[in-house]
């Protein structure tokens, strides 16, 4: 009874405002406007593109929109529009972060450097307006209705620059400009959806109001975001000015008589009750999400949280070029990354940057036309791989790829030897073909130190706690599963997947880490999908967990404690060797000037898997334990992993090189 009266007196008010005139005037017409975006983002990066800055926010841009527009009135007060819109969104959102860099020209030093962060984004869409028109008085219209866009352009271009100091200071010894890429803004949502509000005024051109201009201001708060797992949405604020034309007054249809109404029906037969049916047990899935702590305890309510931590990798620099067996060919790692320290910088990851150390080494000699430098080409004097030619040969491959580069050709000298003068020896048979690839090589010498400086590496990394989230199920009065499903996924954005049949487990379990850090605060939601094998019916239960991101800019917004990590990687340790050089012992030295009262200071030892496990972890525990004496500092943690948990993962020789390491690890709190 309650809804029928609610429908009657809609209607009733509906009928009343139509017949509140005799005339109404349908509206065409065209219009343009400015517009100025205001882009509310917090995110660090888009996608997979390589990216340092702390966090991207708010900023504004200039922007136009255009399009046709069709008005249909009710009577003189309401009216409802139709606009078929294009609007173009675009800004450029901008971060300024302080940090330092490698200052090499007169002793090792690190200097105060400033980084500047730029995403110009380029967004343009089609939009259906559905408003509606409300004429308190006069010629004012009131607007109020929503947009739904369908995205054009949705691409980026994002660069990071090194801008202080202005007189020194790359990365990676090459030039200023670390990242510089356009891409394609993942996981845009379609279509995007705002809400609208606005005003007009109606000016008429002519003595019977057939042609009218009509100043305007509108403004679209958006519903969505541009892109999918990211906090990053444009609000709209446009003025313009729109022209129509207003087709001849017409009278309004006069409402219908109501029908007379009909004698009522014959009253229904008494109806005989039924025998009450047994109840069924209704079926049912549920799943309860809960974290599991470093230390393997199952919390309940869990609170997924993530923190950024800047870090900076000082990389040292091993000079050789590996080879193919009985090859001139380089390596496929070294050779594919030829570019990375000239054309994409964006992709510059760790891996890539230790492979691309030899272009390195061809841009600094280039640039140093005074330094020398040597080519010893080397075999690994096998039946298939020796000889003084082939070794010539390597070293002429690596002294033309130079040449190609731009280094002088008197800057460059060859020799040629049989096997290298500190090999690498296999302990055993199975491990030989992994000694062989190390010793098929060209050793780079240079009378300039400077050559072989290490380069330094920035990145923001991520921390998440708990590690590992647990999922428990269960099913009520369903017999036996055809098939089950538990998807764990943010937004759009799946982070893991389990399925089978049959038999259901307890709980699935995963690693945040490998299945993917959260990458803003939208709640991580854990689904439960189960098809009945008894009456092929689908039944789902859901959980959600939420998402704390603690990044760099907010920490500073909100003045909580900050730390900063650095890591120096003290290259590179000989051939079962734990001696430490004359040069990293003077890098050693530079490192302690970096410690406070107030730094964490972790050692940490490792190995190629070359050799026996615990052979290994003694002698990466002695190599931690050597520096840790140079270095001096009290309360040291040493840790020596061996072969366990290696920095560089990658099968190459280039990657078992870098992993003969010991990197020194400061955690240092920062205002």
């Amino acid at each position: 009874m309650t809804f029928s009266r609610l429908c009657s007196a809609l209607i009733a008010l509906i009928t009343m405002y139509c017949s509140g005139s005799a005339q109404v005037k349908e509206e065409v017409g065209i219009y343009l406007s400015g517009a100025l975006n205001f882009h509310s983002a917090s995110f660090t990066r888009l996608g997979n593109v390589q990216s340092c800055c702390p966090e991207f926010t708010s900023t504004t841009g200039l922007g136009t929109s255009a399009g046709v527009f069709y008005t249909f009135p009710f009577n003189d007060t309401w009216r409802i529009q139709a606009r078929l819109t294009y609007s173009d969104r675009s800004a450029t959102l901008t971060d300024t972060e302080k940090s330092f860099v490698a200052d090499l020209r007169d002793s090792a030093k690190v200097v105060e450097a400033q980084f500047t962060h730029e995403l110009a984004a380029s967004l343009t869409d089609i939009g259906l307006e559905p408003l509606l028109l409300f004429r308190p008085f006069g010629r004012l219209d009131l607007m109020l209705g929503a947009r739904f866009a369908l995205p054009i352009t949705t691409t980026f271009h994002q660069t990071e620059t090194l801008t202080a100091p202005e007189d020194y200071g790359t990365y990676l010894g090459t030039g200023r400009v670390y990242v510089d890429t356009s891409a394609v803004i993942p996981d845009v949502p379609s279509p995007q959806i705002s809400a609208v509000i606005g005003v007009r005024y109606i000016i008429n051109l002519r003595t019977r109001g057939v042609t009218f201009l009509a100043p305007e201001i509108q403004y679209s708060i958006p519903l969505t975001q541009i892109s999918g797992g990211t906090s990053w949405s444009v609000a709209h604020l446009r003025v313009g000015l729109a022209v129509g034309f207003s087709s001849p007054p017409r009278p309004l249809a006069q409402p219908k008589p109501e029908p007379t109404p009909s004698a009522p029906p014959p009253p229904a037969p008494p109806t005989v009750a039924a025998e009450t049916a047994p109840v069924r047990a209704i079926p049912s899935v549920s799943i309860v999400a809960k974290g599991v702590t470093a230390d393997a305890r199952e919390v309940d309510n869990v609170l997924v949280q993530v923190e950024e931590i800047a870090a900076t990798e000082i990389v040292p620099v091993l000079p050789h070029v590996y080879f193919d067996s009985a090859s001139t060919n380089w390596i496929a790692p070294q050779l594919a990354s030829a570019s990375a320290f000239d054309l994409d910088s964006e992709t510059m990851d760790l891996e890539t940057a230790i492979h691309s150390v030899p272009w390195l080494l061809a841009k600094r000699l280039r640039e140093n036309p005074n330094a020398k430098a040597r080519l010893i080409g080397t075999t690994a004097d096998t039946a298939a791989d020796k000889g003084l030619t082939l070794a010539r040969d390597r070293a002429q491959s690596v002294m033309a790829a130079f040449v190609k580069r731009g280094v002088k050709p008197s800057a460059l000298s060859i020799e040629a030897r049989r096997f290298p003068s500190k090999p690498t020896i296999a302990s055993d048979e199975t491990q030989r073909l992994l000694a062989d690839a190390e010793n098929r090589r060209v050793e780079i010498e240079v009378t300039d130190p400077s050559i072989l400086a290490p380069f330094t590496q920035r990145s923001i990394e991520r921390s998440v706690d708990p590690p590992t989230m647990k999922a428990y199920v269960q099913m009520a009065n369903i017999e036996r599963a055809r098939a089950w499903s538990v998807y764990v996924h943010q937004g759009r954005r799946r982070m893991a997947s389990f399925s089978g049949s049959g038999a259901v487990p307890t709980f699935v379990e995963w690693n945040l880490a490998d299945s993917g850090i959260p990458v803003s605060e939208v709640p991580i939601e854990v689904d439960f999908v189960v098809e009945s094998a008894t009456d092929g019916q689908t039944y789902l239960s859901s959980d959600t967990v939420a998402v704390s991101q603690l990044t760099i800019r907010k920490k500073r917004v909100e003045r909580i404690a900050r730390r900063e990590i650095e890591r120096f990687n003290m290259l590179l340790f000989e051939f079962n060797d734990a001696r430490v050089s004359p040069e990293n012992a003077r890098l050693i030295g530079d490192v302690r000037k970096r410690i406070t009262a107030e730094t964490e200071v972790t050692i940490y030892g490792l190995t190629d898997e070359l050799g026996a496990s615990e052979y290994n972890r003694d002698l990466s525990y002695r190599r931690a334990a050597e520096v840790a004496s140079i270095l001096d500092v009290v309360q040291t943690r040493i840790i020596g992993s061996g072969e366990e948990n290696q920095k560089y993962r990658s099968d190459s020789p280039v990657a078992r090189g870098y992993n003969r390491t010991v990197v020194i690890e400061l955690v240092t709190p920062v205002p």
